[in-house]
């Protein structure tokens, strides 16, 4: 089977109380997760900022089995998503501060390394499907 990617955005989702917990997370990421725990070779491109937040998002992927190589470490903070959970358990998505993955576009190494895999799953790009347009044209399969 041939490898694939995703890459996008990642984050914290804080949760507040009565919950009070945070779990890695962001579509990207994510998807990264559902596509490993279903037996793919994935690689996950993004970036994460240099903070005990970036920290855990990176152990996270990577004890999922997922291929970090690609994800930049900047200097600002990794994003954070905050979630109030109501009476009925309905999630409020109260803010959402992007970060570093918010200004994250793939270098040409990167997307060389994408343009040899089957598949690429693209969510929270700051740069949209900029970084794609390569990517269609070496024939990989987009979403």
């Amino acid at each position: 089977m041939k490898p694939v990617a995703t890459m996008g955005d990642n984050c914290l989702d804080h949760y507040l109380p009565p919950l009070d917990r945070e779990f890695v997370g962001g579509n990207a990421l994510n998807v990264a997760v559902g596509l490993r725990d279903h037996g793919h070779d994935v690689a996950y491109a993004g970036a994460v900022g240099s903070d005990r937040a970036g920290t855990a998002v990176l152990a996270a992927a990577r004890g999922r089995g997922i291929d970090t190589g690609h994800v930049h470490v900047g200097p600002g903070a990794t994003g954070v998503t905050t979630i109030r959970v109501t009476d009925d358990g309905d999630r409020v998505f109260e803010s959402e501060v992007l970060g570093e993955s918010g200004t994250y576009r793939p270098g040409p190494a990167t997307l060389a390394d994408l343009g040899r895999r089957a598949w690429v799953h693209g969510a929270g790009l700051a740069g949209g499907v900029e970084g794609f347009t390569g990517l269609r044209r070496a024939g990989v399969r987009l979403s």
